[in-house]
């Protein structure tokens, strides 16, 4: 019983431990008067491009690399609208989410997508691999 609550609370902050670094991170730019609401969509693309940097390379320094070079244009953007151009940090952020989310879906499933949200060659390799069964 004891071995699983330690399972249990390991995996907790295992797992939570990149929500409580985007939320200080978000706390310091808040703190800052930059409010930054795409900071999830942000994550999700640093993660998709980290995840194919190391699998491509086999090195987790360069998928770290690739995490960060694929958020640094878009914060970059974003900075600027929001500070120097003075546009409104809510429109801004939001259109940001979007296009990462967009772009992210994208690259995940495949351009054609059919009622379940999930490109028609996965349901494809699906049938072949259940087909060899």
């Amino acid at each position: 019983m004891e071995e699983q609550v330690a399972v249990f609370v390991g995996s907790s902050l295992r797992l939570a431990m990149p929500l409580m670094l985007a939320a200080t991170g978000e706390l310091i730019s808040e703190r800052a008067g930059v409010l930054n609401m795409s900071i999830e969509g942000m994550m999700l693309t640093s993660a998709f491009a980290s995840a194919v940097g190391s699998w491509s390379t086999g090195s987790p320094m360069f998928g770290l690399a690739c995490g960060m070079a694929a958020v640094l244009p878009m914060a970059l953007a974003q900075g600027y609208l929001s500070i120097k151009l003075r546009a409104n940090q809510i429109v801004t952020h939001q259109t940001a989410r979007q296009s990462d989310r967009h772009r992210n879906r994208h690259q995940y499933f495949g351009a054609g997508r059919n009622h379940f949200g999930v490109s028609p060659n996965f349901w494809r390799s699906l049938a072949r691999a259940d087909s060899r069964l």
